[in-house]
């Protein structure tokens, strides 16, 4: 087993960005702002991102070690995300594989490489698009109280975790003596922030770093974890909600770039929620030197410019929230032919890029959204056809485009739905239920249904839904066309693959030819799925049973074969056993 992970704590690089030159930056760039009201942040400088991870797993040769075979890579890629300064958050889009959101919130990849010859290297993309870019919560300290019952699952976040040793006694003694006589969670956040930033000195030594809020307390020294989650515990000790944020921290200016390497720049930052304003970004990391020599001593204004603000454009990239686990992270395994006179070397490696997304994007996405919320409310046909010809327009490198085209596939189910007596719509239900069985078989009869179906359809009575139709039976295709590719039996004839809904009868394999009971027996013959996987069946030929075993379980649309001595019968004649021609079917 070979195991990846981008340890989030260990920032690779510290901020060396002045503030007054920042500031300048900012003043003379072009502003794009939004404001949302007295106790909403404004947003300045908004752009749309796509972060791309790359995991690549190399097959290194060793001596004869043959192929990496069944490699299987499980890769956690972040939760969703509710931070003000990451807003637009588009859906998780992968290279291959299988995204699935587990029961603790997390989104995780799963992907199965067959083989990876020697010498050569498998990679898998993941990427996201989300808008960003500067924020400030205008915050009116007036207004903060400890109120906290707009917060869900409050208590969640004042409790312990790993890292955060809130009950400690040196941790709820130090947040007592900090924030004693203050009473707004305010000024007590602060006061906390002022804390962590002046007595802690950053360090990558493995006796410091990533070991929690403790430590950073006891020893004063840490990274960008320790900072975060002593920070967290303080606050939630003093009763202030509070969390951990897992992503990037992207200190360069992207004014004259479109894309940016944020390897070794992963990152680690606490956000408090405060009543009327919501879950707030601060900034502890922040290391302040005078002439390279690092300095304690730093004014409360000049923190205030790191606590409740971000005044770096897309400096903060969030990708997940502290849930116990490790995150950005793969565990990768693999097996190899055990025959071979050496053990295949496994490396693996991955890299994480931002890109900048071009401002027309953005609007073209906007104006698809407002469409689909249209047709939403007024469910109509017209509206439909408007909606569906945006989103087309879209450019499938943008994320959004699959999760936009699913909401108009839900959409055209309702508007059928809705005009049961138009002959039109009549016929398009048809059509959507074959297409749905298609979907769900993957086989060639349901598909060749559906297909059928379709050419009865107008493109000029539906606009692109035709379109979307046929993309998703190509979809279909590709899939079916996957399976032969990746069977263990290829070469053979598409026949036969199992029609019926009921896959849980006994299934008989019927020889067109009498068999000898010399060739064929109990004990040499056998039957295996497309993954090569054995199959327990009952097989007869000429109404003689050759062999009587429990069902297994046949999935619909596999494809199966039948191997006597482990040498696989033809379904088209093709093949010779010990001297005789074999066909076979399945019949229910």
């Amino acid at each position: 087993m070979v195991k990846i992970s981008k340890n989030v704590s260990k920032l690779a690089k510290i901020s060396k960005i002045v503030l007054m030159l920042t500031i300048t930056l900012i003043l003379i760039m072009v502003r794009q702002s939004t404001t949302f009201g007295i106790t909403n942040p404004t947003l300045d400088f908004l752009k749309m991102y796509k972060l791309v991870d790359t995991y690549t797993i190399s097959n290194t040769k060793n001596g004869d070690s043959g192929d990496l075979l069944n490699t299987k890579a499980s890769i956690t890629l972040g939760t969703d995300l509710n931070s003000p300064y990451i807003t637009n958050v588009g859906d998780f889009k992968s290279s291959e594989g299988t995204i699935t959101k587990e029961a603790n919130g997390i989104y995780v990849l799963t992907a199965i490489m067959d083989r990876t010859a020697p010498n050569t290297s498998h990679s898998i993309s993941i990427e996201r698009t989300f808008t960003t870019g500067t924020i400030d919560y205008n915050i009116d300290k007036s207004k903060v109280t400890s109120n906290y019952s707009q917060l869900d699952n409050y208590m969640d976040y004042l409790k312990e975790e790993v890292g955060v040793e809130v009950n400690n006694a040196s941790i709820q003694a130090k947040a007592k003596s900090l924030t004693e006589n203050i009473v707004n969670p305010y000024d007590k956040a602060f006061a906390i922030f002022r804390f962590v930033n002046t007595n802690m000195t950053y360090s990558l030594d493995s006796k410091f770093a990533n070991k929690g809020a403790l430590s950073a307390l006891i020893y004063k020294e840490g990274v960008c974890q320790d900072y975060a989650q002593l920070f967290v515990a303080l606050c939630r000790a003093s009763g202030i909600p509070a969390r951990t944020v897992i992503g990037f921290r992207n200190t360069e200016d992207m004014t004259y770039k479109n894309s940016i390497d944020l390897t070794g720049s992963s990152h680690m930052w606490p956000e408090i929620y405060l009543p009327s304003y919501g879950w707030v970004i601060t900034e502890p990391t922040e290391v302040f030197a005078n002439n390279g020599v690092v300095i304690k001593t730093v004014s409360d204004n000049i923190l205030m410019q790191y606590f409740a603000k971000a005044l770096i454009p897309s400096e903060h990239i969030a990708t997940s929230y502290e849930t116990g686990v490790s995150f950005r992270s793969a565990i990768v395994t693999s097996n190899y032919n055990r025959g071979t006179v050496s053990r295949p070397t496994m490396s693996t490696n991955s890299n994480s890029t931002l890109y900048l997304v071009d401002d027309a994007v953005i609007n073209t996405i906007d104006t698809a959204k407002s469409a689909i919320e249209n047709v939403d409310n007024n469910l109509t046909l017209d509206n439909y056809k408007k909606a569906m010809n945006l989103v087309y327009k879209l450019d499938d490198s943008v994320t959004e485009k699959k999760s936009l085209l699913e909401k108009l596939d839900i959409i055209l189910d309702n508007l059928v739905t809705k005009n049961p007596k138009d002959e039109n719509m009549k016929e398009l239900g048809k059509i959507l239920v074959a297409i749905k069985r298609a979907e769900l078989q993957t086989s060639y009869s349901t598909y060749d249904s559906a297909i059928y179906l379709m050419s009865t359809l107008s493109d000029s009575d539906f606009g692109k839904a035709p379109n979307r139709l046929r993309d998703r039976l190509s979809i279909v295709a590709t899939k079916i066309q996957d399976k032969k590719i990746n069977s263990k039996f290829k070469d053979l004839s598409d026949f036969p693959f199992l029609q019926s809904k009921d896959v849980a009868k006994v299934w008989n394999i019927t020889f067109s030819q009498l068999i000898d009971e010399k060739t064929v027996n109990t004990d040499n013959i056998s039957m295996k799925n497309s993954k090569g996987q054995l199959v327990n069946f009952k097989a007869s030929s000429n109404g003689e049973i050759i062999s009587i075993s429990p069902i297994s379980k046949f999935e619909l649309g596999e494809q199966y074969a039948v191997y006597i001595s482990n040498k696989v019968l033809s379904m088209n004649g093709d093949c010779i056993t010990n001297g005789w021609y074999f066909t076979f079917e399945i019949n229910p």
